[in-house]
């Protein structure tokens, strides 16, 4: 289960790389911008948010680690960015943890009665 208490840890740390890769000196302006785009959606969609119902709040951990995903491969995952591989990290970790909820669902959907 993503508790509000990870969702929010990882929504920062991933605000704080967006962060990153729009002051990185090698980032270009493109970059900056589709950073600065995910960094605005993030805040408004996602940081000081806490959802109780346990079903909504991962699928919306999910949308987000969606876009971010997005946003590493628009920017090229194998680029020395500063920032990137933080968010690479967060993406990595949180696939984990999103897996591992679909299959506790999935289970839960094939014996209700348990």
């Amino acid at each position: 289960m993503i508790t509000n208490e990870e969702a929010q840890r990882n929504y920062d740390a991933a605000r704080q790389a967006l962060n990153r890769i729009i002051r990185s000196d090698s980032a270009t302006e493109q970059d900056r911008q589709r950073a600065a785009k995910q960094r605005d959606e993030l805040i408004l969609n996602y940081i000081g948010r806490q959802i109780d119902d346990v079903h909504t709040r991962s699928v919306a951990y999910a949308t987000f680690i969606k876009a971010m995903s997005a946003l590493i491969v628009d920017l090229g995952p194998n680029r020395s960015l500063e920032g990137l591989q933080t968010l690479q990290g967060i993406v990595n970790e949180a696939a984990i943890l999103i897996k591992t909820v679909q299959q506790e669902e999935e289970k839960r959907k094939s014996d209700p009665g348990k």
